[in-house]
């Protein structure tokens, strides 16, 4: 895949960490060069460390919170101002939320999680696209979730920005047809990061993240693999191609079976 990715720019965001941090890593050995942001700066300066101590040149780095529409617009002018000829973008900055039903969240802690999830990959892709429709060959991948696929309980803003992602780049995937462009739109099911962690989780929930997820660096290699092979859809894991075909199969029927295998917090349940 080297010379697939040799010398190209790739914008990363949520990179301080999990999936966004090995892209950046597996990217830079592959000898692109990696333009990474995240609103973890300790996070950051070590994704830059292990890209360095590779042998790899140090990574452009940025505080950015995708969810600010100025922030993300002045980030892309200061970076063509730099020079920098993107041609690749991974919209993989993304928060989970409180695992409580939908009547216990609160507007803010909602709003939260849609404004990252799903207005930080609208606003990013938005100030990049230009310079992706300039480059003679480009990649837009999105990362939505397999809870883009099937609805699970007690994480209903994070389904429904995930849903959103899925549809927003199905509908990028169309108009782009035929352009210089190729959206991708990720798929992963379990991954062991923190985001179980950084949302509050329980112990079971995130026992459950550490016991069947997924390196975020295999996942990486699954996704940049699928990237040099232009594909526009994929599903990392066992368990994100399983639920997807369960809910293919039994699309009104599905609930009771994940209700089943996925952990929730039960003790969080509404008494209402």
């Amino acid at each position: 895949m080297s010379k697939h990715f040799k010398d190209r720019t790739a914008v990363i965001t949520g990179a301080g960490s999990g999936i966004g941090r090995q892209l950046a890593i597996q990217l830079a050995v592959e000898g692109a060069y990696p333009v990474i942001s995240d609103i973890d700066k300790t996070g950051l300066e070590i994704t830059a460390k292990f890209i360095e101590a590779l042998g790899c040149p140090r990574p452009h780095i940025s505080i950015l919170d995708v969810s600010s529409a100025g922030q993300v617009n002045a980030y892309a002018i200061r970076l063509r101002e730099a020079g920098h000829n993107v041609c690749m973008l991974f919209n993989n900055a993304g928060i989970g939320g409180p695992a409580v039903n939908f009547d216990q969240y609160t507007r803010e802690d909602f709003d939260r999680v849609l404004n990252i999830n799903l207005h930080g990959v609208i606003f990013v892709t938005r100030a990049f696209l230009p310079d992706l429709m300039r480059a003679k060959e480009a990649s837009l991948v999105n990362l939505s979730s397999v809870f883009g696929l099937v609805a699970p309980p007690q994480v209903s803003p994070y389904v429904t920005s995930k849903f959103a992602v899925r549809g927003f780049s199905e509908a990028l995937t169309t108009e782009l047809h035929g352009t210089t462009v190729r959206v991708t739109t990720v798929h992963p099911g379990a991954i062991a990061t923190n985001i179980a962690a950084s949302a509050g989780a329980s112990e079971e929930v995130q026992e459950y993240f550490r016991r069947a997820g997924m390196s975020p660096k295999r996942a990486a290699e699954i996704i940049l693999k699928a990237v040099y092979k232009r594909k526009i859809r994929i599903r990392v894991g066992r368990d994100a191609v399983f639920l997807d075909l369960l809910q293919r199969f039994f699309p009104t029927r599905y609930r009771p079976i994940i209700n089943r295998l996925l952990p929730t917090d039960k003790h969080k349940r509404s008494n209402k």
